[in-house]
């Protein structure tokens, strides 16, 4: 399974990132920006000329012998490329890393899955221009849709829990006919000689209805990416629907059903165009924690990526 690796979390590494496109190699063969003690000359010359090939990339220290390939408006690195001793070979390739590779000679659960070598600087700047690709909002939608359900199916289980807190607490032992009779006393304004059972058995009642609506509501949802395009703000929106129907996770199935073949479609709006609603839940959203989820409103994924309820 290929590994995302968010482009804020490279920038946060030890070394400063550069515009590749404008970089000269030195008399001593490193480049501008580089510490000339912690990577390859043969490294720099394939990011440079990658950076300079490949419009609108810039590039970020990996390790000694390879860099991140990314852009400002992608979440998400593109992929790395370098120089080092291959695996099995025990020469020195140039190396190309991309999500979009598939080498069938590794499993998938191996790194050299998602890699291409190569003896060749030219052949390696092909490989990267061939794979080093933007992410559609479709893919990013994707990257965090397993999240995303994980938050879906915990706020019914957490509320399960609430309520059979709430029964421990005041209704052990009674049955449903109790219940009835006491949710009855509640809507008619019985006054209980406890206040606090009062409280009680109303809190139950409460969790109860909250559990009930859970169970019967189908959540669904918009992927919306918000990035610059231009010099302005867009919002790419995608409707993926019931992030809980596996139909919606293995979009294959569009194709055969009908009724979700609206899925998956991406619009791009401006400030301007944006419907109220998603703007509404997005000003809550953009205030919360990555990875936070609020009900009816939708769940924060952090680096300008937000599934929005509908």
């Amino acid at each position: 399974m290929y590994n995302y690796t968010l482009v804020s979390d490279i920038l946060d590494s030890w070394m400063e990132p550069r515009t590749c496109s404008t970089a000269s190699m030195a008399s001593d063969g490193v480049a501008p920006n580089y510490k000339p003690s912690v990577v390859k000359p043969e490294a720099i010359q394939l990011v440079d000329r990658v950076c300079k090939e490949i419009r609108g990339v810039k590039s970020h220290p990996r390790n000694s012998g390879s860099a991140w390939i990314y852009r400002d408006d992608c979440p998400y690195v593109l992929g790395w490329v370098g120089f080092g001793v291959s695996t099995g070979h025990g020469t020195e390739m140039y190396y190309v890393q991309s999500r979009t590779i598939s080498n069938a000679k590794f499993s998938e659960a191996s790194d050299q899955h998602f890699m291409k070598q190569t003896s060749k600087v030219d052949v390696a700047v092909r490989n990267a221009k061939t794979f080093l690709r933007m992410m559609s909002p479709l893919e990013l939608a994707k990257t965090r849709i397993d999240r995303v359900q994980i938050a879906v199916s915990s706020a019914l289980a957490t509320a399960r829990q609430e309520l059979a807190a709430s029964r421990r607490e005041v209704l052990v032992g009674c049955g449903i006919d109790v219940q009835n009779e006491l949710r009855h006393l509640l809507r008619t304004d019985h006054e209980f000689i406890d206040a606090a059972f009062k409280e009680g058995i109303a809190t139950f009642f409460d969790r109860q209805d909250e559990v009930t609506r859970l169970k019967k509501c189908k959540v669904l949802m918009s992927f919306v990416h918000v990035h610059k395009r231009m010099g302005a703000q867009v919002f790419d929106v995608v409707d993926i629907g019931d992030p809980l129907d596996d139909r919606v996770i293995y979009p294959a199935a569009l194709h055969s059903n009908t009724s979700l073949k609206h899925l998956w479609d991406v619009i791009r709006y401006t400030g301007d165009t944006l419907p109220e609603s998603i703007m509404q839940k997005l000003s809550v959203l953009n205030i919360l924690e990555d990875d936070d989820y609020v009900d009816g409103v939708g769940y924060s994924a952090g680096d300008g990526m937000f599934y929005v309820t509908q």
